[in-house]
């Protein structure tokens, strides 16, 4: 007797799907030290070919941490947007505060390939 599962496995495809939160509006990205200029130049370069986010601004905190304003114009799962990044090696958030690693310079080029 054949067991029916179609619904149950295309409900964790889609619970993969849509892990991430959905956001909208003004989201923070602290930068995890270490990062030099070429890694924040990097991201700068793929935020912007992803089209997904537009960079809003660039600072640094009291901590001497970088931070980056982005904005979601529409709802989108802005933590899978920042994981598929080839520059971003790990992503946490809390709402939409989140804290990015970057990966090595040499690391970049190997994620992407």
């Amino acid at each position: 007797m054949k067991e029916n599962k179609p619904d149950g496995d295309n409900r964790k495809e889609k619970d993969k799907e849509t892990t991430a939160e959905m956001l909208q509006g003004n989201i923070v990205i602290r930068l995890m030290p270490p990062v030099n200029p070429d890694q924040l130049r990097a991201l700068e370069e793929q935020l912007a070919q992803a089209g997904k986010l537009s960079l809003v601004m660039v600072g640094g905190t009291a901590e001497g941490n970088v931070e980056l304003t982005v904005l979601a114009a529409e709802p989108l799962p802005v933590a899978d947007v920042l994981r598929e990044l080839p520059v971003v090696s790990e992503v946490g958030n809390k709402g939409k505060q989140f804290q990015l690693t970057l990966v090595p310079e040499s690391g970049a080029a190997a994620k992407e390939g």
